[in-house]
């Protein structure tokens, strides 16, 4: 995926959107715990799987899709398995998380209540309808011939906890999955190899308006050609080698050449970047977790712009087995390396420079605070001096029995109260807003490990302004 990394930052507003959509890992709660017996629970098997009729046949199994592999896979762990591979799978996403859901309703329901519906009518489909429900649930071969020797309760008890379970997980799944996000479903042009070519110009045009960063309004009828092009180029069926990944395949079309030496699909190759670069799952980020935990290991001080260096330099080094003796020395690679050391030198006074001069903006902030401390501080010793006069004018009022002393007293209080309420007021939300501040700057990843040496331990503010932080 290092090759497509440069088109990421196009299309950041879709990875948003889509970023709780992609990241599956469903949850699942099980009301059985006190129904399946251990003898039941040993014994309970997956029935084998029908083989979809959607996407390219792999002729391994390691490729083939998780609903392709027959009874061996227990119900969920060959989907999640499956999508913990490093390589684009986005295209499938969305009908492999359609089979997911047929294969728990087929479970409990009806062939009929939930085949031939599509996305959108599955996620609204009402599982708790007992007219829709089997007269029982599936729970395989082995275990009906273990409860062969069971009582009638026994049975009706664990069937009761069998369809609990199935309905537990259907609702969860139906509540949870993407089924009707549409950048999802118009992700399946990636494979461009299906026959329904009008519901691919269909997605492909879904997908340009998502993404006006990567093609512009007045190119969507030139993308549309090149779409129609290819699907049209004889050389095409070349292409067309099974087990490979999807990225592979496109990288071979985006090698093509036109007659006049120019590239053959110059807007469709920018459009399927941006989409392989949106994660299929979160197995990705882990790695990255990782990968980082193991950079940072006694290293504490790394900048954000070594660990991107060292994170870029691994990932490059992939597409050779990790052999820096098998990387092509070419030309801009040694023009790069001996550019290193300046531009790091450049980078390390840059940093020092802001560091001196928001550190002098600093300072004059915290001047005007304690300045503004200060006032407010008074203030508030003037209102309770003026509270105790008022006080003090109401209780002679009340002991020489005159009505104005005690109206100019009460005058007085109300004056006393309002300033001292107001500026207790600003008092409380200036320690407020310091408090949060030197908790955020002390805690701000970003602008802290952008900076070449790592701020001393005291320090309650920022080296780096929280505006700059989007460009770290």
């Amino acid at each position: 995926m290092e090759r497509y990394a440069g088109q990421l930052h196009r299309i950041m507003p879709v990875v948003k959107r889509t970023h709780a959509v992609v990241l599956i890992q469903p949850v699942f709660t099980v009301f059985t715990a006190k129904v399946f017996t251990k003898k039941a629970m040993q014994s309970v098997q997956v029935e084998p799987e029908v083989r979809p009729s959607w996407g390219p046949e792999a002729s391994d199994s390691s490729s083939s899709s998780p609903s392709v592999r027959g009874g061996k896979r227990k119900l969920f762990s060959g989907f999640q398995l499956f999508f913990q591979k490093q390589e684009p799978l986005l295209h499938i996403l969305h009908v492999e998380l359609i089979v997911l859901v047929q294969r728990v309703l087929s479970r409990f329901l009806r062939h009929e209540a939930f085949a031939d519906k599509s996305a959108e009518q599955l996620k609204r489909l009402d599982v708790m309808g007992a007219s829709l429900w089997k007269s029982r649930p599936e729970v395989g071969t082995d275990t009906e011939k273990s409860m062969l020797e069971w009582d009638s309760s026994e049975k009706k008890r664990f069937y009761l906890g069998a369809r609990a379970f199935y309905l537990a997980c259907a609702k969860d799944l139906l509540q949870k999955l993407p089924l009707d996000n549409r950048v999802l479903q118009s992700a399946s042009l990636l494979n461009w190899q299906s026959t329904n070519v009008e519901s691919k110009v269909r997605a492909l045009k879904y997908l340009v308006s998502q993404l006006p960063q990567v093609i512009k309004h007045e190119e969507v009828s030139s993308a549309i050609d090149e779409w129609h092009m290819l699907k049209c180029d004889s050389n095409s069926d070349l292409l067309a080698l099974g087990g490979e990944r999807i990225d592979v395949r496109w990288g071979k079309i985006f090698e093509l050449k036109s007659p006049g030496g120019q590239p053959k699909y110059p807007l469709l190759s920018r459009l399927v970047k941006c989409l392989l670069c949106l994660p299929h799952g979160n197995a990705d980020c882990e790695r990255g977790f990782s990968e980082n935990k193991r950079f940072y290991e006694n290293r504490y001080s790394l900048c954000i712009a070594s660990i991107n260096g060292l994170r870029q330099t691994k990932t490059y080094l992939r597409r050779y087995d990790g052999d820096a003796t098998k990387v092509p020395l070419s030309t801009e690679l040694l023009q790069s390396v001996r550019r290193s050391r300046a531009r790091y030198t450049e980078r390390t006074a840059s940093a020092q420079q802001s560091r001196k001069r928001l550190g002098d903006q600093d300072t004059g902030a915290d001047v005007d605070e304690k300045q503004l401390r200060k006032n407010l501080e008074e203030k508030v010793t003037s209102s309770r001096a003026l509270l105790k006069r008022a006080e003090d004018i109401i209780s002679s009022g009340l002991r020489s029995k005159s009505l104005e002393q005690v109206e100019a007293g009460q005058t007085l209080l109300a004056e006393g109260n309002s300033a001292s309420s107001q500026t207790l007021s600003q008092l409380e939300e200036l320690s407020k807003k310091s408090s949060v501040t030197v908790a955020h700057h002390s805690s701000c990843d970003a602008c802290v490990s952008s900076l070449a040496t790592p701020p001393p331990p005291k320090r309650t503010s920022c080296y780096m302004s929280c505006s700059s932080n989007a460009t770290v």
